[in-house]
């Protein structure tokens, strides 16, 4: 690849699409907007059956439709592996509270995936305690497709109405294959900062940090990386903030024994008839 061959020249030579803005960029890959014509229009895109023309950014029965274009940074084997690795797991899912995968490939040597465009993240749009018992319940739905998703923080949800999707596969797990590790500082439970792998159990404990962030405005714990980290390790959290019973279910998400945290199925239900 060439000095001036940025992702979205690259991109440009993918047969149908149409490369607009870039929505992001992330540790080992970079996400652009897009249009895809000649496409099939995905059938669903959550555990209900709606259409997917139904999920924000989408409009159904159209021959193109809104797509993110995610490449990555570099043509490596890693890169490589990692993208296959998310490719996976949002095959498994087939749109149940993920993007649907559209097409994978590689442009100048680098690999990229195509997924149906969603709307804005709770990041960006922002949501209240309530848009917590929708992301519990599509949390819970891909833990019981077999699949962890291990980087779980607003940047990576998408709320609509009571519906839920989670963004970005990059660190997830299919039943139980090693993964490597990319939660956000914020959202990370303590055995993933000791060196341990993603599990249910830390989806739910980025769960807890990312409700006492809606509910309050901010995450558990603030400060610098190495602050942040020591405070997840050996401190509680202060959730004066947070009115019950919505400050004990969080507790017990941020629990420091992964043991002592609920399922996302049950945590789902305790919101669902407490709030």
């Amino acid at each position: 690849m060439s000095a001036g061959e940025t992702p979205q020249i690259l991109l440009a030579e993918i047969d149908g699409v149409a490369v607009g803005e870039e929505l992001g960029r992330g540790g080992y890959a970079s996400v652009w907007a897009g249009v895809m014509s000649g496409a099939p229009v995905p059938a669903a895109n959550d555990a209900t059956g709606d259409a997917a023309g139904d999920a924000p950014g989408n409009v159904a029965g159209d021959a193109a439709i809104a797509v993110a274009i995610k490449v990555a940074h570099r043509g490596t084997e890693v890169a490589r592996r990692r993208v296959a690795r998310e490719a996976a797991a949002l095959a498994r899912l087939d749109g149940r509270h993920a993007p649907r995968l559209v097409a994978t490939g590689e442009a100048g040597g680098r690999p990229y995936l195509i997924l149906e465009r969603l709307g804005a993240t709770l990041a960006v749009r922002g949501g209240g305690a309530a848009a917590v018992v929708h992301v519990a319940r599509a949390v819970a739905a891909v833990h019981a497709a077999g699949v962890v998703h291990g980087d779980l923080k607003p940047d990576n949800l998408v709320v609509d109405g009571e519906r839920a999707w989670l963004l970005d596969f990059g660190s997830a797990r299919v039943d139980g294959a090693a993964a490597p590790v990319g939660a956000g500082v914020a959202y990370m439970a303590p055995e993933l900062w000791r060196g341990g792998g993603a599990s249910a159990a830390s989806d739910v404990y980025a769960l807890g940090a990312i409700a006492c962030e809606l509910a309050t405005g901010a995450p558990p714990f603030t400060g610098d990386a190495r602050a942040v980290g020591h405070a997840h390790l050996m401190l509680r959290p202060a959730l004066d903030g947070l009115a019950e019973p919505l400050a004990t279910l969080v507790r017990r998400c941020l629990a420091k024994d992964p043991a002592h945290r609920p399922a996302a199925a049950e945590l789902a239900a305790a919101l669902a008839e407490q709030l």
